[in-house]
């Protein structure tokens, strides 16, 4: 960068245009006979500046690496190139031995998250709109089978393939782990939901909740049930602290994010650091076998920490693990203790 403007001068011999010459203010504001160096300092600094704003970026992801990192080396690498970074990471766990597949996580959603309810003529046409499903698996005898049940919701990839093709960038990541959705910039090509491998997005294919500017829009397309929220008395049970979305909007978990910003709020008006479980997603809440555990993972002494990293961490397990899609979300194995037969062999789970 130095020899430079040197050899855009032409001339070598003049070389000590580069350096400053004396002046009144010294060296306080230096004086330069060529204006090439100028060039130099200017795309020097907007390169830094600009190198620190994408790094400084990259610092979350560093982190996920290294707590994902199962060698020492790695650890300590990713480590010092995430400068010790300990953020807010969160995190689920679902323990599908003690899930009874009730569902009132799932009815605790819509009531959150101002979720549609299409009726059972869209659902049979497989455009239902709830945010967590409830998957269920069969084993043992088929005239009286053993039933697990698994909750399935979105995953919060740290590398989610539904962010890389989204045309107009509106389900992105956030430092905090999740996978956001901007609801008005979304323009409907529904490529994440294709992308996604847990099919866990849903789509807004009318306007079930009236969110659009013009009246009964939909009438004679939706049901009589569902326009009845186009009257404002009714519309009184949507929680005014979440997007009512329009048609042709995709949308997904969020995590309960409105609820995660107001527990950050809360502790920063009163001065403090957020204290675990403090926020609480609705279908926390709402399990009454407290199957579904929540929280910060970074923090190593929160519950979640501890059932993921030390208490169950034989049992962990990540769906679909083998694509590398990295989830927040994981699941604890359900364990039986039978010696039943299956067919041909013997059952010792």
């Amino acid at each position: 960068a130095g020899q430079f403007p040197i050899f855009h001068m032409g001339r070598v011999w003049m070389g000590f245009f580069v350096l400053p010459y004396p002046n009144s203010r010294g060296p306080l504001w230096p004086n330069f006979n060529s204006a090439l160096l100028w060039d130099v300092f200017a795309v020097s600094t907007y390169f830094t500046v600009s190198l620190l704003f994408w790094y400084t970026g990259l610092l979350p992801d560093l982190a996920t690496v290294r707590d994902r990192a199962k060698t020492k080396f790695r650890k300590m690498f990713y480590g010092v190139a995430s400068f010790g970074w300990t953020g807010i990471k969160w995190g689920m766990s679902i323990d599908l031995n003690t899930c009874i597949g009730c569902s009132a996580c799932t009815i605790a959603c819509v009531a959150e998250n101002n979720i549609s309810t299409v009726g059972k003529s869209e659902v049979a046409r497989f455009q239902d709109m709830q945010w967590i499903r409830i998957d269920r698996y069969y084993t043992g005898d088929p005239k009286n089978p053993d039933v697990v049940f698994q909750p399935m919701l979105c995953q919060q990839c740290d590398n989610a393939p539904c962010e890389n093709v989204c045309p107009v960038s509106a389900t992105n990541h956030s430092s905090e782990g999740l996978n956001q959705m901007i609801y008005n910039r979304c323009i409907g090509t529904k490529y994440c939901a294709n992308n996604c491998p847990y099919k866990v997005r849903r789509f807004n294919w009318a306007d079930w909740n009236g969110a659009d500017s013009f009246p009964d829009n939909q009438r004679g397309i939706i049901s009589d049930a569902t326009m009845n929220l186009q009257d404002d008395l009714t519309r009184m049970v949507l929680n005014p602290d979440v997007t009512v979305r329009a048609r042709g909007v995709m949308e997904k978990c969020t995590f309960c994010i409105q609820r995660l910003q107001l527990a950050k709020l809360n502790a920063k008006k009163e001065d403090r650091v957020m204290k675990d479980q403090e926020a609480k997603t609705a279908c926390m809440q709402a399990c009454p076998t407290h199957a579904i555990q929540f929280g910060n993972v970074n923090d190593r002494e929160s519950k979640i920490a501890k059932i993921r990293y030390e208490e169950q961490k034989n049992r962990k397990f990540y769906v679909l693990e083998q694509l590398h899609t990295l989830p927040n979300l994981n699941y604890l194995t359900r364990v039986r203790n039978t010696e039943r037969k299956v067919g041909s062999t013997k059952e010792i789970v």
